[in-house]
């Protein structure tokens, strides 16, 4: 049996809307728990089921062109979108630019051994962010424990920095509609040129604050400023 935790859509960033807009986009969005019962988040909240079997749905002009069809479930379309971060836990052994490209590089193939697709990755020193097209099927916490655990060994075993290389506990997981698929990419690949003006807590914050996620201090990241 594994949960998985999905926040409701926003538009934290600002990005334009259908309509032009720079509202919060706010989609009908509910979990079909087929082994027990329906759950439907309050917006603005996360929600958190232990079946190992969803249905996901939005509305109809939601729908991707490139649906996921997986074989667990038979006839069943999701579009499930997620940006994910976390931080680097050793102020000492910080990414660095001449090796950050081989770590993505190594993280993407660990996203689609795993049968994701990487939309978008990139970070700062002390932080990073991927964006994944992901299956209903995925245990989106077992995805990350993964990446962190192999990603660690990946680094120790390339010899990529001479102190010891670990992620912080925790990550931040956020979920969008297609239409903001192009917008979500272009800001993380941005990422160098946003932090020139604001530090990863300034945008942690941010995006808790505009997905309207409840938090306690002694919960989030430990801060390394860059």
């Amino acid at each position: 049996m594994c949960g998985i935790i999905f926040y409701t859509h926003a538009n934290p960033l600002g990005f334009k809307t259908n309509d032009g807009s720079k509202r919060c986009q706010r989609h009908h969005m509910f979990i079909e728990n087929v082994e027990q019962r329906d759950f439907r988040p309050r917006w603005g909240r996360t929600f958190h089921t232990t079946s190992r079997f969803y249905k996901h749905t939005n509305p109809p002009d939601l729908y991707l062109k490139a649906n996921f069809k997986t074989q667990d479930m038979a006839n069943t379309f999701s579009q499930i979108y997620i940006q994910v971060v976390f931080a680097v836990q050793n102020r000492n052994a910080l990414i660095k630019t001449d090796w950050e490209e081989e770590l993505y590089k190594y993280i993407t193939g660990i996203v689609q051994n795993k049968g994701q697709k990487m939309l978008a990755i990139n970070g700062t020193s002390n932080h990073i962010h991927f964006f994944i097209g992901m299956k209903p099927t995925c245990c989106l916490s077992d995805l990350v424990r993964e990446i962190k655990k192999s990603s660690n060994a990946f680094i120790k075993e390339k010899n990529l920095t001479p102190y010891r290389f670990q992620w912080q506990e925790g990550f931040g997981a956020f979920s969008y509609s297609h239409s903001q698929l192009t917008d979500v990419i272009q800001y993380i690949e941005k990422q160098k040129e946003h932090h020139k003006k604001k530090t990863f807590k300034e945008e942690y914050l941010a995006f808790l604050r505009a997905f309207e996620i409840e938090f306690k201090d002694e919960y989030l990241f430990e801060w390394i400023d860059d």
